[in-house]
């Protein structure tokens, strides 16, 4: 007979969209996050880095309302604790232009260097409609299992909550249109 079964580490996705009712604005996120979209507000100029596709966004109510509805339904749901990764919002909010035929490249959002600060969960916020949209790549091993591919689509006015530690990429770009997505960090 076995005592005890204990789950050691989980690695997760989730999918998942803002409720209908809710007063959250896609379009005026969208604006908001493109008028952030300057060289100056890149979060590095370093061309291999993937904070290099990453901009500072201010604060914006509908940005807020986004991130606290996420992080309320997913305690609810999951009977977890996720909280706001940190006081600084511009480490809890960015976005993300994906220019024609261009790619992320593979990145978590781990810091090896400052684990207080790394987030513990991570979501995208796909604001761009187009049949042929990028799709997300997450990489992750299971065990004996390695280099294994979960391929995502990306949908309007979705979201996509994952754990900050998986490896992911977006394939090219090929639509005609920039792609916009918000990303938000949490922490448990």
């Amino acid at each position: 007979m076995f005592d005890n079964k204990r789950l050691l580490s989980e690695t997760f996705l989730v999918t998942g969209e803002v409720d209908k009712v809710s007063k959250v604005n896609y379009d005026t996120i969208k604006s908001h996050i493109l008028s952030h979209h300057k060289k100056e507000n890149y979060l590095s100029d370093n061309p291999v880095f993937y904070k290099k596709d990453h901009f500072k966004v201010g604060h914006h109510q509908h940005i807020q309302w986004v991130s606290d509805y996420i992080r309320d339904m997913f305690n609810l749901e999951y009977k977890k604790h996720l909280l706001t990764l940190n006081k600084n919002y511009e480490d809890n909010v960015s976005a993300i232009v994906l220019q024609p035929n261009h790619s992320l490249i593979t990145h978590n959002h781990i810091n090896p260097y400052d684990y207080d600060y790394s987030p513990d969960v991570s979501c995208y916020l796909n604001l761009t409609e187009d049949k042929n949209l990028p799709k997300l790549v997450f990489e992750y091993d299971d065990h004996r299992k390695k280099e294994l591919r979960l391929i995502q689509k990306l949908f309007k006015n979705k979201f996509i909550l994952f754990s900050s530690s998986l490896n992911h990429y977006t394939m090219r770009n090929e639509t005609d249109k920039d792609i916009i997505l918000l990303c938000l960090k949490y922490s448990f």
